[in-house]
C-alpha cells in the first residue's frame, strides 16, 4: 500500500485506504478486516475507483496510470 494517505473529495477525511482488485489470497482477506485495504471484486475496468473513505464510504480517484498491487506471486 502506498504510504501516501488520500483526501475523500465528499467528507475531506484522510482515513482512505487503496482498493485492491482480483482474486483475493488469505492475507488481502486479513488486511481488508484490519483495515488495512477494501477488496474491490474480482471484475475491474476503467470506472473501477482506486480508494475508498473509511468515514463516509465513498468511493473515488481511477486506476488509470496507478499500479495494481500484486502482494503475493
Amino acid at each position: 500500500m502506498g504510504g501516501k494517505s488520500r483526501r475523500c473529495p465528499v467528507c475531506g477525511s484522510t482515513k482512505t485506504v487503496e482498493i485492491v482488485y482480483g482474486m483475493p489470497s488469505y492475507n488481502l482477506y486479513l488486511e481488508e478486516k484490519a483495515g488495512k485495504i477494501k477488496l474491490g471484486g474480482c471484475c475491474i475496468d476503467e470506472t473501477s475507483p482506486a480508494y475508498y473513505c473509511k468515514d463516509c464510504g465513498c468511493e473515488f480517484g481511477t486506476l488509470l496510470g496507478n499500479p495494481i498491487r500484486e502482494l503475493e506471486k
